[in-house]
């Protein structure tokens, strides 16, 4: 997919999906979606999805801008999450160089829920693929807009960052 533009506006949808051995490449490419629970990028298990340039974009809640249960790769890409965690992983693994990131999830106490907001999530769910969630950022910049950079439950993590600008929202 090059120079393209993918939109989904409903709740569920997303913009791409690989999974059981799909590969999908993008390249200077616009992904965005507007629903609930409706990620940007989606790799299922054994599924892998390359990003070259370009913005992925999510605005509804519970939508990170890339859910991995396989691989993700991504570089000089723009990710961006209104209203949930930028990536999610779940047993797989998100690679990025040079990528500008951020998550903005909805406070704890409007959203409902016990968990604080977060921009990166490592976990372990029924569907994963693998016992280790690994999260790997080289330059580039990783933003919560609002809460804490990282959260880690329920699964074995790595998380390499080398030369990622950092910020964290305030209060």
């Amino acid at each position: 997919l090059e120079s393209s533009v993918v939109r989904a506006t409903g709740a569920s949808s997303f913009a791409l999906s690989a999974s059981g051995g799909g590969s999908i490449s993008t390249k200077e490419s616009n992904l965005s979606t507007q629903g609930a629970t409706a990620p940007a990028v989606i790799a299922g298990m054994g599924g892998e999805l390359f990003l070259e340039g370009g913005m992925a974009a999510t605005g509804g809640e519970a939508s990170p801008v890339v859910l991995a249960r396989g691989g993700v790769t991504a570089t000089n890409a723009t990710l961006r999450a209104n209203n949930a965690e930028a990536i999610a992983i779940s047993g797989g693994s998100v690679t990025l160089t040079d990528c500008a990131v951020s998550g903005r999830m909805p406070d704890a106490g409007v959203a409902g829920t016990k968990l604080s907001p977060y921009c990166v999530a490592l976990y372990q769910d029924g569907g994963a693929g693998s016992a280790l969630s690994a999260f790997s950022m080289t330059r580039g910049a990783l933003s919560a807009i609002r809460g804490d950079l990282f959260f880690v439950t329920n699964t074995g993590a790595s998380i390499y960052l080398e030369g990622v600008s950092l910020s964290l929202a305030e209060g």
